[in-house]
């Protein structure tokens, strides 16, 4: 069963804290995938890339910025 972690971005990357969930989440044995939230996030999701099996991404305006509310939903379903 994959991982799942939930990654945050800033300036088209992924922040180190993301990062280092990540490595951790690795460390399992089981598939890694990312998931990003918000907008503007390609850049972003092509760094993730290189380090989880799959990226998902759900760009939305309402997204943006982070408010447990209108993020809850969204990764639980993911």
């Amino acid at each position: 069963m994959p991982v799942l972690v939930l990654a945050e971005s800033r300036a088209k990357t992924v922040r180190t804290s993301s990062l280092s969930a990540v490595s951790l989440a690795r460390k399992l044995g089981s598939p890694v995938e990312g998931l990003l939230l918000g907008t503007g996030l390609s850049e972003a999701a092509a760094d993730l890339a290189r380090y989880v099996s799959s990226v998902l991404v759900v760009e939305d305006r309402r997204l943006d910025p982070y408010m447990a509310e209108t993020w809850a939903p969204v990764v639980a379903r993911a």
